[in-house]
């Protein structure tokens, strides 16, 4: 079975408020090998984790209300870590329910395995790390220490 990290949702949660929304990015960044293993028709686009992490760096560091130019930054920052964090989101659910349906029949991993979109939008890796839990308790996946 491939592993995958099991953090409490709690802790994760606790995490994204410390971090200011940076624990999103560390969360694609640490898992990409683990779910590359899972062999999935699609890999982690690893690229899109990476813009990520970029862009919520440039939001943190930009001052925000400073100036015109600085604002106008601050805004494009934002919108890339939103459109960022859904699509890595979309991606990771997809390749999750793929492999889940190698367990299951495919409509049954998809109703399973983060079934709601809203959920993915508003939590994203919150979300996908309760499935992944849900996951290694199913059997499906492997803890990893």
């Amino acid at each position: 079975l491939p592993k995958m990290k099991h953090v409490s949702v709690a802790f994760a949660v606790f995490l994204q408020i410390i971090t200011i929304g940076g624990y999103a990015a560390y969360w694609y960044a640490t898992r990409i090998q683990s779910l590359n293993a899972l062999g999935t028709s699609k890999k982690f686009p690893a690229w899109c984790a990476g813009i990520l992490g970029l862009a919520w760096c440039a939001m943190i560091l930009l001052p925000g209300g400073g100036n015109a130019a600085g604002q106008e930054l601050f805004n494009y920052a934002s919108g890339i870590v939103f459109v960022a964090s859904i699509y890595l989101a979309f991606a990771v659910r997809g390749m999750l329910q793929e492999y889940a349906s190698r367990f299951m029949e495919r409509s049954i991993a998809v109703a399973t395995i983060a079934p709601s979109g809203m959920m993915l939008v508003l939590f994203g890796p919150l979300y996908l790390q309760a499935c992944v839990n849900r996951m290694i308790a199913m059997r499906y996946l492997a803890p990893k220490i």
